[in-house]
């Protein structure tokens, strides 16, 4: 039985997703495309794209990812659907038949109780990027370069404190239980938004490092489409940025909303009281060993035999 169903949200960048169908077997998978407010020449693009593929259109009714996965939550409800897994148009799956083999995984029950699901993403075909971890010292991703074999204590699920967010999944019960939505936000940070309410509810965030994607930026050369999303270096890239990505100020959004910076985790530490007996302060206040110079950070605070 097809339990998750797969999401993307798409701006203006429909010549993306028809790349994107075209490369990867979604393996029968019911998949819902959601539309943030597109120009009218996109939407209908992005209608037929979603016509060619199968693939669900619907225009937002909230703006923000955090309000795009409660209509998700309640498309794939209608469907029996119990798992939400978000794609970015410029990350592949790369593992053979990885929907089936996720599927198969939340099947057993044993990911019932967790937040955000997050996995293995090799990341500018660099460094293969398992999480972003702002609260604990020494970087801001766990990650091992492209060529090691994956390190021993990354070879079971282990406990995150955000996904690499180019590909997450959450349970849509555990997203309608703990998860407040916000508009405050678009697109950047919203999964380490979403990441952060669970572990502020004392839900752990998990990675799956067997199952891998290829996150691969450049395929937006071809479509003239900043390869960086978040990069603007004057007015003209300000205004391709809003196209694609709209609302900008989401560090200052975030500043506001937890209380620090969440690119400088020094920050966290006048604020940390707030957070005391959260799993944001246990991440925060460990004192693993966290080598990046060394291309590995060794020692996850808790993985699970699952």
């Amino acid at each position: 039985m097809k339990k998750t169903g797969i999401l993307f949200t798409s701006r203006n960048n429909y010549e993306l997703l028809d790349l994107w169908m075209s490369k990867i077997d979604t393996e029968g998978f019911s998949i819902l495309n959601i539309d943030e407010d597109s120009t009218k020449e996109n939407k209908q693009y992005g209608i037929d794209v979603c016509k060619k593929y199968g693939i669900t259109y619907m225009d937002r009714e909230e703006r923000g990812m955090l309000h795009n996965v409660v209509s998700a939550c309640k498309y794939f409800e209608n469907q029996n659907i119990e798992w939400i897994m978000f794609i970015t148009h410029d990350c592949y799956p790369t593992t053979p038949n990885f929907f089936t083999k996720f599927n198969k995984l939340i099947s057993t029950g044993n990911y019932d109780e967790f937040g955000v699901i997050g996995f293995n993403v090799l990341h500018d075909n660099s460094w293969h990027l398992l999480s972003r971890s702002p609260l604990q010292p020494g970087g801001m991703y766990d990650r091992y370069r492209k060529n090691q074999i994956i390190p021993e204590q990354y070879s079971k699920p282990y406990a995150i404190e955000s996904a690499m967010w180019t590909i997450a999944a959450v349970k849509i019960s555990q997203y309608k239980k703990y998860i407040i939505p916000t508009g405050d936000y678009h697109f950047f940070h919203t999964w380490d938004d979403i990441a952060f309410q669970f572990l502020y509810n004392n839900v752990y965030n998990v990675c799956i490092p067997s199952l891998e994607a290829n996150h691969i930026q450049t395929v937006k050369e071809q479509f003239n489409i900043p390869v960086k999303s978040p990069h603007a270096n004057n007015s003209e890239e300000e205004k391709k940025r809003e196209f694609y990505y709209s609302k900008w100020g989401f560090r200052e959004v975030w500043e506001k909303r937890w209380g620090f910076e969440y690119d400088n985790r020094n920050t966290f530490e006048e604020v940390k009281e707030n957070y005391k007996d959260t799993l944001l302060y246990n991440f925060y206040s460990t004192s693993l060993d966290r080598n990046v110079d060394g291309g590995i950070i060794p020692n996850p605070i808790k993985t699970f035999n699952i």
